[in-house]
């Protein structure tokens, strides 16, 4: 369903000024941490390279995380729970809104879910630093998915919900995909527009627009939650016309 990505991109998009706070000092690591510098002829190319694959490894780490994420919800789905994780996922979404404009500090709390796995992978990343090759930028790209964060796993609240292990991929991939645009400026501009995405006014207007996400998305539970067979009436509704009388 195209919908959960639309709304994971969305997601990632306007909640791009949390992932400047969040993420700005390991684009600022990357960033200072890139090996040895190429002839001037080489430099344009390996500037590229070495921007662009951090993220790539990021957006595979967080594909991965959406596919076991869809896929779990695909079998919770069969036992019925599936609305109620959508509620869930909307109330996520909320709590992030809320957090973002400053309604919610409390959220922060979960953030720090994720802690335990994000400390035992740190020295892993240390380890490749500098980055002196695309192979180690990708995986230290890979490990910095995993850095706790609220807004990601609001995204994979999306992830659970999209009914299947590919789907939960490609919602996840379509949210890393919104956060790449701040986070690619901040590591060509780091100054100024960490400056510009760290304003309290912006980061206000993206929770805005998140809270409003994760109020459309608890309607739309909430409407299947009144009628949780809507979505099979055209399944169940009769195809064949009836006999004509002998």
């Amino acid at each position: 369903m195209i919908v959960v990505p639309l709304a994971a991109l969305a997601l990632g998009l306007v909640g791009s000024t949390h992932c400047v706070a969040m993420c700005g000092g390991m684009v600022g690591l990357g960033a200072a941490a890139r090996g040895p510098r190429l002839p001037l002829a080489d430099a344009p190319r390996r500037t590229f390279t070495m921007t662009v694959a951090p993220h790539a490894g990021r957006l595979g780490s967080y594909a991965l995380a959406g596919a076991l994420a869809g896929g779990a919800g695909r079998l919770v789905a069969v036992a019925s729970w599936q609305v109620g994780l959508e509620l869930a996922a909307g109330v996520l979404m909320v709590g992030l809104g809320l957090f973002l404009c400053g309604l919610l500090p409390s959220f922060a709390r979960v953030e720090s879910l994720g802690a335990p796995l994000w400390r035992g992978l740190r020295p892993l990343g240390q380890r490749l630093l500098p980055m002196r090759t695309p192979w180690q930028a990708l995986g230290f790209g890979a490990l910095w998915g995993f850095l706790p964060c609220g807004l990601v796993y609001s995204a994979l609240s999306l992830a659970v919900v999209s009914g299947s292990a590919a789907a939960g991929a490609l919602a996840m991939l379509a949210f890393g995909a919104g956060t790449v645009p701040a986070l690619l400026a901040v590591s060509l501009l780091l100054g100024t527009l960490q400056r510009l995405f760290g304003s309290a006014r912006l980061r206000i207007a993206g929770g805005a627009i998140v809270t409003l996400l994760g109020a459309v998305h608890l309607t739309l539970a909430a409407d299947k939650l009144h009628d949780p067979h809507a979505s099979c009436h055209a399944v169940t509704a009769p195809t064949t016309a009836a006999a004509p009388r002998p």
